[in-house]
């Protein structure tokens, strides 16, 4: 059996080992520190090995091989620093406390004719401000899979109705 507080050893078989003491004991090894930069394998790639997550290609490797990753396996990948909790949560927390400042700027008469939109701290826009052009690029892509999955059945409809026509011109086929 095996969870939390509980490692993989020889063989499969399960040992306790002393480092990990709970649930809430890291899976990054102390060792890595959150501060340091590192030029990590996903800040260095090509646009398609990001796009196919090509860059933890060996993560999986050590995986398939071994048959079970164990939190030593974690710190082999460099994550990129601003993939770190405190970086982002500095990141998240420059814009909400631009926000908190705006508002607290504003004086009364202002924030009865601004009505609301920039009168009081808004957390979806903080949100936005901090990782929205992350949120759009992950939009773009579920937009363009989700195209992918709606033409390709129209596509094929159409590659059947070509060949089933013998007098078909090909130019039509070929426009598929």
């Amino acid at each position: 059996m095996s969870g939390y507080g509980s490692v993989a050893g020889a063989k499969g078989k399960v040992s306790s080992d002393s480092n990990v003491k709970s649930e809430s004991t890291p899976l990054i090894p102390p060792s890595v520190k959150e501060d340091a930069y590192y030029a990590s394998m996903i800040e260095t790639s090509s646009w398609w090995s990001r796009l196919t997550f090509g860059w933890f290609a060996p993560l999986l490797e050590i995986g398939n091989e071994k048959g079970k990753l164990d939190a030593e396996d974690l710190a082999q990948v460099e994550f990129p620093h601003n993939y770190v909790t405190k970086s982002v949560t500095e990141r998240f927390q420059k814009f909400w406390d631009e926000e908190l400042k705006a508002a607290s700027q504003q004086d009364p008469i202002q924030r009865k004719l601004v009505k609301g939109w920039f009168s009081t701290p808004s957390l979806p826009r903080s949100l936005f401000r901090a990782f929205g052009r992350e949120y759009i690029e992950a939009g773009f892509l579920k937009l363009v899979h989700d195209l992918c999955i709606f033409v390709g059945p129209q596509v094929l409809n159409g590659l059947i109705i070509f060949l089933r026509d013998p007098n078909a011109p090909m130019s039509r086929g070929l426009w598929l």
